[in-house]
């Protein structure tokens, strides 16, 4: 599952006809659509300034961290880690979730965690 942080990577940075994608998607082709499309979801709401705690002119790293249950069951979920550039003792997390094969993909929760996981803040609702 490790590769899968390298496939969100290479689909949100559009480097799909990356050797490397290639044999990422034949390796894992469940795990991969899930990925893609969960993370294009994430991208347009990015785009949209509705992405809680980050504005789309912000730096950052972005990974996704490793699925929950099998990648065909429903609800799917994906977790995405945010590391602000130039923050470095805090991390933001946004869950996506899609409930049924003919659901959009919804963002159910957000927040942001200092390094050491003691201070935990809601960033649903909240302003940038």
């Amino acid at each position: 599952m490790k590769r899968l942080c390298l496939l969100v990577f290479l689909v949100l940075a559009g480097c799909e006809s990356d050797p490397e994608m290639s044999k990422i998607r034949s390796q894992y082709p469940n795990e991969t659509k899930v990925i893609k499309d969960s993370g294009e979801e994430l991208g347009t709401l990015l785009r949209r300034d509705q992405l809680p705690g980050i504005s789309p002119h912000e730096r950052f790293h972005l990974e996704s961290l490793p699925l929950q249950g099998e990648a065909l069951d429903y609800p799917q979920m994906v977790t995405y880690k945010v590391e602000k550039e130039g923050e470095t003792n805090w991390s933001q997390f946004y869950i996506l979730q899609k409930k049924s094969e003919d659901s959009q993909w919804v963002l159910i929760q957000a927040w942001k965690q200092n390094s050491i996981g003691s201070e935990r803040t809601e960033l649903m609702g909240a302003t940038k």
